[in-house]
């Protein structure tokens, strides 16, 4: 649902879903997009300081679309921003993202603890925290810049 949505350039587009004939899975198209920052990382040849600030700069633009749209990702990662060949990022996998609309209280909205992936697991997460907000996709975008 929040795949259909999103419009943006920083976010990975949803072409179509479709239904398996068993009526129990569904088949999610999505456009092309070359690698994964983890993968493109792993070379150290590859990225210079400017790839890499220009990545991180569309990394924060898509978050603060995410985040004006009142949805948290939860899992920001390498393996979850895919890099094409012209150094253009797109955001993806949305399995864990929530929505913080506004007519939910700051009390009411209770997220899991167990998401994330544990090296970039805000302090709000690790405490188990039973309420938190966009700040914890800024503090994996902090880990994300160390």
């Amino acid at each position: 649902m929040f795949l259909r949505q999103l419009n943006s350039p920083y976010v990975i587009k949803l072409h179509t879903v479709h239904r398996a004939y068993n009526d129990k899975d569904i088949y999610l198209v999505f456009e092309f997009v070359d690698v994964d920052l983890y993968t493109l990382s792993r070379d150290q040849t590859i990225l210079t300081s400017q790839h890499k600030k220009y990545i991180l700069y569309q990394v924060a633009k898509s978050l603060l679309y995410c985040h004006c749209c009142k949805i948290i990702h939860r899992d920001l990662k390498p393996s979850n921003i895919l890099v094409n060949q012209d150094c253009h990022i797109k955001l993806c996998d949305f399995g864990l993202v929530r929505s913080l609309e506004e007519n939910n209280s700051f009390e009411s909205t209770v997220m899991t603890d167990y998401i994330a992936t544990r090296w970039y697991r805000a302090p709000e997460i690790l405490f188990s925290i039973p309420h938190y907000e966009e700040s914890i996709d800024v503090w994996s975008f902090g880990c994300l810049m160390g």
